[in-house]
């Protein structure tokens, strides 16, 4: 059963790698526009962090108590007037290097001036005591200044003071000194609980520890995610954007010309790219007599359960099949360009038109397919509906 503390200890930590994803979500997210605001969003994101860090770091000790005499290390973290702040910072330093954990000054310090941050941001009280201490460190006085090299140098903070704190507490439990920094690697160190609960350290060979310690980096390393998009990612971009057009079209006030155009034009554009970008892009070249063909032998199939299968012709066309499975995940874009034929005009309903035409007999041979391979029967009449509304 978890603790109090180590509940805490586990929200802090998740906290924080919420806060930066959803940073990073937010920057990069298509329709946001994040980036112009970014210098907005990061005053936001510096102070969020401090607050998270402060927690972090004391819940983090106060755990580690609980399982090793640390001297009452969180009492040495109280904030105070600068000449406490450096009178504690010397303790400090003293008790680490006493027990063979080497510290920055710097680090600390900064800490400190973290947390001075985090109390007047909570308390809304930035006093001259907290001034005196902040201005002395990395943190600009202004908050218009807090931007992404504070932001970088605020998660540095707590990697650093996590790492000491971890460090301090498998020494303390009796870890051979050589591990230690292979256990705090690549990962986040607040994460080093999961291991130390469910092994004892003290107890491993070199051998074992080894493997343990690959297994554990390698479950909790983390890479950088990148700032762009890849194809991949764009055709999960373009497919979201038909289901969401298809989900909200009968919402949408279609008595404004520009938001038909600007919904029409949207949903050709948005299927083109999905079907650019899909890896089965084949379905762009086949033709309206190619998906009649096809949806002739899924049906055939379907009926004479496969006494079609050694035939070329079958294979090919089972291969279509297969294509438009792939690319046409579900009926939203049939329904989207079914509900946009009576809002089109002009250029745009011919190919409106032409699309709703070709998915429809596309979602039919996925249809067949189905029935085909799961034994069942399909009956078109349940696409008369569609067909009614593309002849009108």
């Amino acid at each position: 059963m978890k603790s109090n503390i180590n509940n805490f200890m586990q929200g802090y930590s998740d906290d924080l790698t919420f806060l930066e994803e959803v940073r990073e979500a937010y920057l990069t997210h298509p329709l946001m526009n994040g980036k112009s605001v970014k210098f907005l969003f990061d005053r936001h994101c510096c102070r969020i962090l401090s607050v998270t860090i402060v927690g972090n770091v004391e819940s983090l000790i106060l755990e580690w108590e609980c399982k090793v005499n640390l001297d009452n290390l969180i009492v040495k973290l109280k904030a105070g007037s600068v000449t406490d702040v450096n009178s504690k910072i010397n303790q400090l330093i003293k008790y680490f290097s006493d027990n063979n954990v080497t510290t920055n000054r710097d680090v600390i310090y900064n800490f400190f001036a973290l947390k001075n941050l985090r109390n007047a941001i909570i308390h809304s009280d930035l006093d001259q005591k907290k001034i005196d201490i902040i201005s002395a460190s990395f943190i600009p006085m202004d908050t218009d200044s807090f931007d992404e090299d504070l932001w970088n140098q605020m998660l540095e903070i707590n990697n650093k003071m996590i790492g000491y704190i971890n460090e301090l507490g498998l020494i303390k439990l009796g870890v051979d000194k050589k591990f230690i920094n292979e256990v705090n690697k690549n990962r986040n160190p607040c994460r080093l609980f999961d291991f130390v609960n469910s092994v004892d350290l003290t107890k491993i060979c070199d051998s074992d520890m080894k493997i343990i310690l690959t297994k554990l980096n390698n479950n909790y390393e983390t890479n950088k995610q990148k700032n762009f998009f890849s194809k991949d990612q764009f055709t999960t971009i373009y497919w979201n954007n038909i289901e969401s057009i298809c989900s909200e079209i009968n919402e949408i006030d279609i008595t404004d010309e520009n938001i038909k155009l600007q919904l029409v034009e949207s949903s050709l554009f948005s299927w083109d790219q999905y079907i650019n970008c899909n890896k089965n892009n084949k379905y762009k070249h086949l033709t309206i007599n190619d998906l009649l063909e096809c949806k002739g032998i899924m049906k055939k199939m379907m009926e004479d359960n496969f006494d079609y299968m050694q035939s070329d012709i079958v294979r090919k066309n089972l291969a279509i099949a297969r294509i438009i499975d792939n690319i046409i995940i579900n009926k939203s874009p049939l329904d989207m360009f079914i509900n946009l034929i009576p809002i089109a005009k002009y250029n745009n309903k011919v190919c409106v038109k032409n699309e709703a035409i070709k998915l429809l007999e596309a979602w039919a041979v996925k249809q067949y397919l189905y029935a085909t391979l799961r034994n069942r029967d399909f009956d078109e009449s349940s696409l008369e509906g569609y067909r009614s509304v593309i002849n009108c």
